[in-house]
C-alpha cells in the first residue's frame, strides 16, 4: 500500500498477508481451536461454561463455572494432559491450571441456572470419582460435596 491509499474495508487490512491484524485474527483462530478441543475432551456435565484461556510456558489456563468442577477436573489433570500433548495445537504443554470465573456477576447466575439443572450428573460423578480414592478422609469429602450439591443426604452416604 502506498502513501495516496487508503484501506477501504476491514476486509482489505485481514487479508493483507504479513498485517498486524492478520496476526491477531491467525491467533484467535488458534485460541477458539484450542478451546474446542479441550472442551469436546471433557464430559458434557462438566465442560459446560468451562473455557480455554491461555497457554503460556506450557502452562494451559482454564476457567471453569464453579469450585466443584475445578476439583474435579484437577483430578483429571494427568489423563487430559495425556489426551493433548500430541494435538498441534498444545504446544509444549506441560501443566493445565483450573480457575473459577467469577468475574462477571451476571454471567454467574446464569451459569449457576445451567449448572442447577447438570449438577445431579456432577454429583453421581464426584460419587464415583470417590470410590476410587484409599485415603477415608477424602472420600467422605467428595461425597460430602456431592451431597451439597444434589441437596439430597442419602447421596452423600453411600
Amino acid at each position: 500500500m502506498n502513501k495516496n491509499e487508503h484501506p477501504t474495508s476491514i476486509d482489505f487490512l485481514l487479508k493483507r498477508p504479513g498485517s498486524h491484524l492478520a496476526m491477531l485474527k491467525m491467533n484467535a483462530e488458534i485460541h477458539q481451536e484450542r478451546s474446542l478441543y479441550f472442551t469436546q475432551l471433557l464430559p458434557p456435565e462438566l465442560s459446560l461454561n468451562c473455557f480455554c484461556s491461555d497457554l503460556t510456558g506450557g502452562l494451559l489456563t482454564v476457567f471453569v463455572p464453579n469450585p466443584s468442577v475445578a476439583s474435579i477436573l484437577r483430578f483429571e489433570e494427568y489423563e487430559l494432559l495425556k489426551k493433548i500433548k500430541d494435538a498441534n495445537l498444545f504446544p509444549n504443554i506441560k501443566r493445565i491450571k483450573f480457575k473459577v470465573n467469577l468475574s462477571k456477576k451476571k454471567t454467574n447466575h446464569l451459569m449457576t441456572k445451567k449448572q442447577k439443572e447438570r449438577q445431579p450428573d456432577i454429583s453421581k460423578l464426584l460419587i464415583e470419582t470417590s470410590k476410587t480414592f484409599r485415603d477415608k478422609n477424602l472420600k467422605k469429602s467428595f461425597q460430602q460435596l456431592a451431597s451439597h450439591l444434589s441437596d439430597s443426604p442419602e447421596l452423600g452416604q453411600k
